[in-house]
């Protein structure tokens, strides 16, 4: 059995590994710009699915699963951040809000029939003042992080509340995973 984690994320694969079973990692690349009047739910499960579809290209025979993860704070997704400016950006509106994190995730069997599942997570971060923001930008945690932020770095001092799984926010929500690595059998 061949199993692949098409995620260049090392966060995911970090996760991953805890399942203890033999996999491959590898990154696919797509598209992943926004559609007119997309909504973040869809969007992201498209990006999920997109990401398996071209890792089945390549591993017809093998178990795929993919992933996507966006942060959104009213309709308005927080991709992956690009620099530091992008970065103040997304913690300025985040602080003091709430914001939901949708993890979509897919998994294709070698007979090519697919699950998937959309998971959500809800934060609520306290009131940032310019010097926490300015401290955390100097971290460079933000770097290529959905929202500008990692559960479990310097931000979870933000965070006041969080309904859901930490791992939904991390990219990989790992009760829903086990639950369909379960489903098909590879997992006892």
């Amino acid at each position: 059995m061949r199993f692949i984690l098409a995620s260049s994320s090392p966060g995911r694969k970090r996760l991953f590994e805890l399942f203890n079973m033999p996999f491959e990692v590898y990154s696919p690349s797509c598209d992943e710009s926004e559609k007119k009047q997309e909504k973040p739910k869809d969007y992201v499960s498209r990006v999920a699915l997109m990401k398996n579809e071209v890792a089945a290209v390549q591993f017809p025979d093998a178990y795929i699963l993919s992933a996507d993860t966006v942060v959104i704070v009213g309709r308005k997704i927080l991709h992956k951040t690009q620099n530091r400016e992008e970065a103040y950006q997304h913690l300025q509106l985040l602080s003091g809000r709430r914001h939901c994190v949708y993890t979509a995730i897919v998994l294709r069997r070698p007979d090519q029939k697919i699950f998937s599942k959309l998971v959500q997570a809800k934060v609520l971060f306290s009131m940032l003042s310019e010097v926490q923001i300015q401290n955390f930008l100097n971290t460079q945690e933000w770097e290529n992080k959905a929202g500008s932020y990692d559960v479990l770095g310097t931000a979870c001092c933000f965070i006041r509340q969080l309904i859901g799984n930490h791992t939904t926010i991390q990219g990989l929500p790992m009760f829903q995973l086990s639950q369909l690595l379960r489903g098909v059998g590879l997992i006892p």
